[in-house]
């Protein structure tokens, strides 16, 4: 492999990881799941980021980053508290 050839593999790669959706989604995920306890924060965020890899595009991941950004002060607040199911 040239030198050149390695060099435009490189600057791919680092290409392909700065657009990487899932990458960047799971940082973000990683803040939300700083609410959570420690003992289940490394489960959520497994969870989490193997939803967004089944999603189909870039659209899907967003909406379902958003969601779980919306949706973790209350799963924390749940989980913290240990009820089972809120009132109605």
């Amino acid at each position: 492999m040239s030198r050149r050839d390695y060099e435009l593999r490189e600057q791919a790669l680092r290409e392909a990881k700065r657009r990487d959706p899932i990458r960047t989604g799971g940082r973000t995920l990683q803040l939300a799941a700083q609410l959570l306890p420690g003992a289940d924060r490394s489960d959520w965020l497994e969870e989490q980021r193997a939803c967004l890899t089944d999603l189909p595009d870039r659209r899907a991941r967003r909406r379902w980053i958003v969601s779980a950004l919306l949706g973790t002060p209350r799963y924390a607040y749940t989980v913290r508290t240990g009820r089972k199911k809120e009132a109605a």
